[in-house]
């Protein structure tokens, strides 16, 4: 095993890029994820889902794992929302399977994201 000056602890998967440049500069990369996250498929939810695909609705993701369960729900379907996320990973999922004009808002935190929908007068509910 190799040794590095310097070793970072991820607790969540990294792009395989990443660890390669953090080891040419002598940091070692230990992924260990601290947090398992199942999606929840009730009726209720898959109704929620289903009800805001017919209007336009204004919808707030969080985390990456929201957005592929929303997705897996809506199987293809891309309804036409407004949606503000938070954080990196977040934003390119939605880009990818909403497209980057569907996003009205982003934010790095909660407390930036909720900042960013507050700011626009014309959301009353998300």
């Amino acid at each position: 095993m190799q040794e590095y000056k310097t070793y970072i602890l991820c607790t969540r998967p990294v792009d395989a890029s990443l660890v390669e440049k953090a080891q040419a500069k002598n940091i070692g990369l230990d992924m260990l994820s601290f947090i398992e996250t199942e999606p929840v498929y009730t009726i209720e939810v898959q109704q929620e889902i289903e009800l805001a695909c017919v209007e336009l609705a204004t919808v707030g993701f969080t985390s990456m794992n929201a957005v592929e369960s929303v997705t897996a729900i809506l199987d293809g379907h891309v309804p036409e929302w407004n949606i503000y996320c938070m954080g990196h990973k977040t934003k390119e999922l939605v880009e990818a399977y909403f497209s980057a004009e569907a996003i009205v808002g982003t934010g790095g935190s909660a407390s930036e994201l909720a900042d960013e929908i507050i700011a626009n007068s014309e959301v009353e509910e998300i």
